[in-house]
């Protein structure tokens, strides 16, 4: 059955051994889902899909969208499926306690978390599926560039190094990591201006690192292209 609000649905009273996400095999929009579930260590099962049974699956499954990613929880007592990423990685943050721990911390992890994606987006609108060669130009030679000077300003105001936002990891840090990580191998030039910043280099070798976060991008999990392959550009990472 769903709740009244058609928000969220309600598979049953049945509670999961543990959660399940959802998605196709690439990173795209769970990525930075993947990367806080690998920060807190939380076990899952991956329902991985690919393009040739996407529409078979989502047949079967009747998402609440149509869409993807998909999180399937015990909530309340219920299993429950979220939809829609930035929800996904705002109850995440809320159960694991990476949403800021103070109402200013909150507030500077919603800004930071709307800017990384519209970052992102934008990338993947002009550098991924745009097969305009001038847009992804542009990109390369001007957004690129300003969006990495302003991502290093952010960084900075911080005052606290490995933090993108207070004293300890939020899902701002993870989203930071994936937008930087996304967009450091697009081209050789995209990969000279995060070297300009030397601190927002050290930030994502840091955060490589991390208990959790080394183990998932070393394992079998992590997909390399950014989006799926029927993109002009599907943007492989480095790591």
């Amino acid at each position: 059955k769903k709740n009244n609000n058609k928000q969220m649905k309600i598979l049953t009273d049945v509670v999961l051994k543990k959660p399940k996400l959802a998605y196709f095999n690439v990173k795209g929009r769970s990525e930075p889902i993947r990367l806080l579930l690998a920060l807190k260590k939380i076990d899952y099962e991956a329902i991985d899909v690919t393009l040739e049974n996407w529409r078979d699956h989502k047949s079967k499954a009747n998402y609440e969208f149509g869409q993807m990613p998909i999180y399937t929880c015990n909530l309340q007592g219920k299993t429950v499926e979220i939809s829609q990423s930035g929800a996904i990685l705002r109850h995440l943050a809320r159960q694991t306690n990476t949403g800021g721990i103070n109402e200013w911390e909150k507030v500077q992890v919603d800004i930071l978390m709307e800017f990384f994606l519209e970052v992102v987006f934008n990338f993947g609108k002009d550098a991924c599926w745009s097969a305009d060669t001038q847009a992804r130009e542009k990109w390369i030679s001007e957004k690129a560039p300003a969006a990495i000077d302003k991502i290093a300003e952010l960084y900075e105001q911080n005052h606290r190094e490995g933090f993108f936002a207070g004293k300890a990891h939020t899902v701002a840090d993870c989203m930071a990591f994936h937008t930087l990580n996304s967009i450091d191998n697009v081209d050789e030039s995209v990969e000279k201006c995060i070297n300009k910043h030397p601190k927002l280099r050290k930030f994502m070798d840091d955060f490589a690192e991390l208990d959790g976060i080394k183990q998932y991008l070393n394992s079998d999990r992590r997909f390399k292209d950014y989006t799926v392959t029927l993109a002009p550009y599907p943007c492989p990472s480095k790591i």
